[in-house]
């Protein structure tokens, strides 16, 4: 790769393409002909989306409630969809993981509706509580039950809530209800802080499960994470324009949530990698060739569980760059802004306290 000057201002220049790649264990790049599928069911899904938001009132209520009566799964999605669609022409769009997040609530509450024999258009003042209360049960989870503690984990609860949520807003905006079951309805949040629940990665481990992979795309999504400190959605978006060399270093132009955007510093490791990797074909103009979530993490929990690591999700990357950042800069600050947070109140959940530290401190008090 050219060496740029000092004062020099360029977008990253092409990286070299490679004839062949090694085979990892913990690859898993889609079929080409998958990915354009899924792209092309989703653009359609989207389309659909957007042609029922534009529907006339009378038309969209009729559609709506037909869907309700009949519990019609695929038109309830495009509801929703088509809800979510009109509120991002107002607040933030949501990204795709969390739209994700909520088609998958929005099924569930299906199923316990269908069970309970519960409606829609006439839903009970205290449906939002009767969820609830099954999502608590022991069995709620038919896999993978939590014995002594019953159903899902409160997090998890949260966002099925969130889907379930999202639904009855759409049914308000079309105009099929008015009543809001789930108004009222105080959810506990987990006492145990999430820094505890989901605690970063320590720094050996993200060392060790790099060395292990073979696949640069892989290694690629690990660094983006891990040093970067992207969001999983962030680093799925990341466009090779969107790279620039400046004085010597590598910086991302990341757009976070809200679209806000931010310039990332890349180590010297990520530097490394981005300089080597091979631009994809699955996905023209990305870095990563993985749209959705899954598809980054699957590799990378296997890759972790070879090496006998817990996988505790991408996030927790993302939480192992703050802490190092912090522990190397002791400026929470600095941190905030390199993670993109609005506030420092949110940083401060992201970073480890080194109790090692804390007690070498406290030795001479």
């Amino acid at each position: 790769m050219p060496r740029a000057s000092s004062d020099s201002r360029s977008a990253l220049p092409a990286p070299a393409r490679t004839t062949g790649r090694t085979k990892d264990p913990a690859a898993t790049l889609i079929p080409e002909a998958q990915v354009n599928e899924r792209q092309v069911n989703e653009r359609q899904a989207r389309s659909e989306a957007q042609a029922l938001a534009l529907l006339p009132e009378a038309e969209l209520l009729a559609f709506v409630e037909s869907a309700c009566r009949s519990l019609d799964r695929p038109a309830l999605e495009r509801t929703l969809r088509a809800y979510l669609l009109h509120r991002a022409a107002t607040r933030r769009a949501l990204s795709a993981h969390t739209e994700s997040a909520y088609l998958a609530g929005l099924h569930l509450y299906l199923d316990w509706v269908a069970a309970s024999g519960s409606s829609l258009l006439d839903a009970p003042r205290h449906a939002g509580t009767q969820y609830l209360a099954a999502l608590q049960r022991p069995d709620a989870r038919q896999r993978a039950a939590r014995p002594g503690r019953g159903g899902y984990a409160p997090a998890t609860r949260q966002k099925l809530l969130a889907g379930a949520r999202a639904l009855h807003a759409a049914l308000r905006w079309a105009g099929a209800v008015h009543a809001d079951p789930f108004a009222e309805l105080q959810v506990a949040s987990d006492p145990t802080p999430a820094i505890v629940r989901h605690p970063p990665y320590a720094t050996e481990v993200i060392n060790e499960v790099l060395a292990s992979l073979s696949d640069p795309f892989v290694r690629t999504a690990l660094l983006l994470a891990a040093h970067g400190g992207l969001r999983a959605q962030e680093a799925l978006s990341l466009e090779w324009a969107a790279l620039e060399r400046r004085d010597g270093q590598v910086f991302l132009l990341v757009h976070g949530k809200g679209d806000k955007a931010r310039r990332v510093p890349a180590s010297g490791a990520l530097r490394q990698e981005l300089e080597s990797l091979e631009r994809q074909r699955q996905r023209p103009g990305y870095v990563l060739p993985f749209e959705r979530y899954w598809d980054a993490s699957r590799p990378l929990q296997r890759a972790f569980k070879a090496r006998g690591f817990e996988w505790r999700g991408l996030h927790a990357l993302r939480k192992s760059a703050a802490t190092r950042l912090y522990q190397a800069t002791d400026d929470v600050f600095r941190v905030s802004a390199f993670l993109g947070h609005a506030s420092d109140r949110t940083t401060r959940s992201y970073v480890q306290v080194d109790l090692n530290l804390t007690a070498k401190a406290l030795e001479d008090f």
